[in-house]
């Protein structure tokens, strides 16, 4: 549990670096780099998670445990994610 967290931390702190440096040269308001940077790590979840689930090639090469690792994996991207936006929306907000 204590190592998501950290890895959480670090994915959130990476992402409000880059979408403050977004914000900086796009020279829009403050919660579009967050918008831009929440989308992308959304869409790279999604990716990661996306595979041939029904296929015999699905099971027949990785193994359960790569198999709930991509799972996992995903989860995290997209709770970063829905925290980047939800971060760049409490700034339109406020």
């Amino acid at each position: 549990m204590e190592r998501g967290l950290l890895r959480l931390g670090i994915a959130l702190g990476a992402a409000t670096g880059i979408a403050l440096l977004i914000d900086h040269f796009a020279g829009r308001t403050a919660a579009f780099g967050f918008y831009v940077v929440g989308a992308a790590i959304l869409a790279i979840a999604f990716f990661t998670s996306a595979s041939p689930m029904g296929s015999r090639a699905y099971y027949s090469t990785s193994t359960r445990g790569e198999r709930e690792r991509r799972v996992s994996m995903s989860f995290a991207y997209m709770l970063a994610g829905a925290l980047v936006v939800v971060i760049g929306v409490l700034i339109d907000v406020l």
